[in-house]
């Protein structure tokens, strides 16, 4: 299922994609991907990077190739978050609930994971070239990495947060803002920790 969360938002998101510019920031942000170039403030430094090297893929016009980056982005933030719903509901649901519920949890969060992703405004933002995408994966990698995945120490949870958040600082620092106190519980948990 969570492979099934990927493909479809990564497969479907294209079809509503622009060969074109676009409209708004799109037009400007594909052709500073284009040519490394730079946007209106902030900048958007991690994005122009990141897409200029999807621009190298020969698939359509530029505007498309960002489009599908954006695709791409929000297809992993949807595994991401199927992978922190599934263990919460598994928690939540896990002491009275009966086994025959608990076949169902994988479900939830696969429906959760579609509703989280595929929503009118994230459809919107990366049927063009635009930011938010990739700063949706960013905050989701963020919350991901805060969740504390099995087998990760405290440390390494507490060093991907703060890069994570560096990163989405460097791509959009106003969104960025909103996965930091994922970000600093990890950092608190580690200082607590005594290192």
């Amino acid at each position: 299922r969570d492979k099934l969360v990927t493909g479809v938002q990564t497969c479907a998101l294209p079809i509503s994609g622009g060969n074109s510019m676009g409209f708004y920031d799109a037009p400007e942000l594909a052709s500073c991907a284009a040519g490394l170039g730079a946007t209106h403030p902030p900048g958007h430094p991690l994005f122009v990077a990141v897409a200029s090297v999807a621009t190298l893929v020969p698939i359509g016009t530029v505007a498309l190739r960002v489009t599908l980056l954006g695709a791409l982005c929000l297809g992993l933030m949807g595994r991401l978050a199927y992978g922190l719903t599934l263990p919460l509901a598994t928690a939540v649901l896990d002491g009275p609930s009966p086994v025959a519920a608990r076949r169902w949890l994988p479900w939830l969060a696969l429906g959760h994971a579609l509703g989280a992703t595929l929503g009118i405004a994230l459809v919107r933002q990366t049927s063009r070239a635009e930011v938010y995408a990739l700063a949706g994966l960013l905050a989701a990698m963020t919350a991901f990495i805060s969740a504390a995945p099995n087998g990760w120490s405290k440390a390494t949870r507490a060093r991907l947060g703060v890069l994570t958040l560096a990163l989405g600082g460097a791509n959009h620092h106003f969104i960025a803002l909103t996965a930091a106190p994922a970000a600093l519980l990890s950092l608190v948990d580690r200082v607590r920790e005594g290192g």
